[in-house]
């Protein structure tokens, strides 16, 4: 099953929101015992100037809402209560994205900054990407599935009561900028229990150049 959703282009794949999200369980299921998530090691960012990126409560959006793309998402409960996260999408021209690029030799990037108070949360999820790779600025037409590239990348070091989720695995007392990557697939989420805000990547990108070599 696998190998099958592998070699398909992620735009179809991506067509059926519900239908990828019970594809991306039946393909955890059948993969529970492949790693969650892969540690990737560090990366030199800004890390001074990203966290002087705040918002005030108000300007913090629901990280999940009920439709994407203007598809709509089936949604439980841990995605509808204490889901605020301050969200900035770095512009495509920010220095980020070439580090990004370097690092992991991939193309056509986004990266999402989102920074979480303490007392909420991100109910586990799957990512569909679909707003960027089909009425984005780049062409992810002919991206198969296994070349959808998606990691986070830790602003700052770890606080007791901060946890990611990647499937059945959990990631905490990280350091300022490690870096992790996790396949198409992977459902993850996030709480934040601590004392302190926790400030996070996301970033997806296309990785056909990684796979040709």
């Amino acid at each position: 099953m696998f190998e099958k959703y592998q070699k398909m282009k992620w735009v179809d794949m991506n067509k059926d929101i519900e239908s990828l999200t019970q594809i991306s369980h039946e393909v955890s299921k059948e993969r529970i015992n492949k790693p969650q998530n892969t540690y990737t090691g560090k990366i030199e960012l800004d890390f001074d100037e990203i966290q002087s990126i705040t918002f005030k409560p108000e300007e913090e959006v629901a990280f999940h809402t009920p439709s994407t793309g203007g598809i709509a998402q089936k949604r439980h409960e841990g995605m509808i209560t204490g889901n605020w996260v301050g969200k900035h999408h770095f512009a495509e021209d920010h220095a980020i994205h070439g580090a990004i690029q370097k690092k992991f030799n991939i193309t056509k990037t986004q990266a999402v900054l989102n920074v979480q108070r303490p007392g909420y949360l991100c109910g586990v999820h799957i990512d569909k990407h679909r707003n960027y790779t089909t009425k984005g600025t780049y062409d992810f037409s002919d991206t198969l599935t296994e070349n959808i590239f998606r990691g986070i990348i830790f602003c700052s070091d770890w606080q007791l009561g901060q946890v990611f989720i990647t499937g059945h695995e959990t990631i905490t007392n990280w350091k300022q900028g490690d870096t992790y990557v996790f396949p198409w697939y992977m459902f993850h989420g996030s709480a934040n229990a601590s004392e302190g805000t926790r400030h996070l990547i996301m970033f997806m990108g296309d990785s056909t150049n990684l796979t040709k070599h």
